[in-house]
């Protein structure tokens, strides 16, 4: 059986012509900003976030996940899971997590919008969840299954 949640979107204009898709959310019941990044081929969390669990580290684990911006090269990250992460109505516990610095990119975005954000939610979530924004009702719909 699956669930069907609708999250209401924010759009922010950061020019003429520019704009980024914001939704509301929370980590462990703490507000957070997102943004929907379609063009992130991972979903991406500030390091700097409150209550983050972070693995240990196993001798056997070689797995290494490569971040990079379009314009810039590698970016340092860590993995790690969020105990509760709930967006509109759905809720997800022990949500693995890719946290990297967005220092740099909150201080430009603070800048443009006075918005902070928390994290970019990439296409392995929108994929995942079945995701269809739909412009027109600024709506964010997610069908779990």
């Amino acid at each position: 059986m699956s669930s069907k949640y609708t999250i209401p979107i924010q759009i922010l204009k950061l020019d003429k012509s520019s704009f980024h898709l914001l939704i509301e959310g929370k980590i462990n019941k703490l507000p957070v900003n997102l943004i929907i990044d379609t063009g992130a081929s991972r979903s991406v969390f500030d390091k700097s976030l409150p209550g983050i669990v972070f693995p240990k580290k196993k001798k056997k684990d070689t797995e290494e996940i490569h971040s990079a911006g379009i314009m810039a090269g590698n970016i340092e990250n860590q993995t790690g899971s969020i105990k509760s992460f709930k967006i509109g109505k759905l809720k997800m516990n022990d949500f693995p997590v890719v946290l990297i610095d967005l220092e740099e990119m909150n201080t430009l975005y603070m800048n443009v919008t006075g918005t902070r954000i928390h994290g970019l939610l990439g296409s392995d979530f929108l994929l995942e969840m079945n995701a269809v924004i739909n412009y027109a009702k600024s709506t964010l719909v997610l069908k779990k299954s």
